[in-house]
């Protein structure tokens, strides 16, 4: 046989995998949880991706503006040198950090979350992370 000769997949029966017993009770739930519809779902063209992606931004898009309004925080469209930006600004900076800014990219910027779908993680930030660093 030629080391280029396709070869047809290994086919891998499935299996139960316990929750783990040494994460906190919320984590439990999460990984006990059912996988979301299409999970196993292999995309193959970019068109298929690019729908995926824009599917998946009209449900998070959805949260939003609930997200937003409990954590006190704003999201406005902007540019900056040319790129498009989103600026997400809590409602109470405190004096501490009056002088800062965190650039924020997330971790699927190249697939999901496109455009204003991907503040998520920033919005999160803004309004949460005075409480987590004890500052108010």
């Amino acid at each position: 046989m030629n080391h280029d000769d396709a070869l047809p997949p290994l086919q891998v029966p499935a299996k139960t995998v316990p929750v783990p017993t040494d994460v906190s009770p919320g984590m439990r739930r999460i990984i006990a949880a059912p996988r979301r519809p299409g999970w196993d779902v292999l995309l193959k063209t970019g068109e298929e991706w690019r729908a995926a992606a824009n599917a998946l931004a009209a449900k998070t898009l959805q949260a939003h503006p609930a997200i937003r309004e409990r954590l006190h925080v704003t999201v406005e469209p902007s540019t900056m040198d040319g790129v498009r930006v989103y600026v997400v600004t809590p409602e109470v900076i405190p004096p501490a950090h009056r002088d800062k800014l965190l650039s924020h990219v997330h971790g699927g910027c190249y697939v999901f979350s496109p455009g204003e779908a991907g503040t998520t993680e920033a919005i999160l930030m803004a309004g949460i992370g005075p409480f987590l660093t004890g500052h108010s």
